[in-house]
């Protein structure tokens, strides 16, 4: 039996869950949360990304997270776009929380499957409240 540490609580994963539903968007959003001040384009975006995401696939989860109101689109004068986490702090509080989890932690709940890990959660920690952070329930699996 192996017992892991989920790396983010209840409230964080489903945030990921509604708006990371595939690795592209994940990566995103652990991007946005280590880099929350800074605006790139797409092109820096992708190559940043350890997914090795095609740049139209980072293109298209970037404009997904735009029209969420996660992600801010900027242009240039030059007619170049640039992207930057909101700048609201309602919307990228939750963006920012994944920055409380080490690389290691965050890659190991993308290999494990997010939707997977937090059906486990639930049902193993009969989770219903708020955890926030790191250090949320143990997840047992055999």
């Amino acid at each position: 039996m192996v017992v892991m540490q989920n790396p983010v609580g209840e409230d964080t994963l489903q945030f990921l869950e509604q708006h990371g539903d595939n690795t592209t968007k994940l990566e995103l959003l652990f991007f946005w949360s280590r880099h929350p001040h800074a605006r790139f384009s797409l092109k820096a975006i992708a190559r940043a990304l350890e997914t090795n995401s095609r740049v139209s696939d980072v293109g298209q989860a970037l404009e997904a997270l735009t029209t969420a109101g996660l992600v801010d689109k900027h242009i240039e004068s030059e007619g170049l776009y640039f992207y930057s986490l909101a700048a609201e702090r309602a919307r990228k509080e939750p963006v920012l929380e994944l920055s409380k989890c080490s690389l290691y932690e965050f890659k190991r709940c993308l290999a494990r499957g997010l939707g997977a890990s937090l059906s486990r959660q639930r049902k193993l920690s009969g989770s219903k409240g708020s955890t926030r952070g790191c250090s949320a329930a143990s997840i047992s699996t055999k």
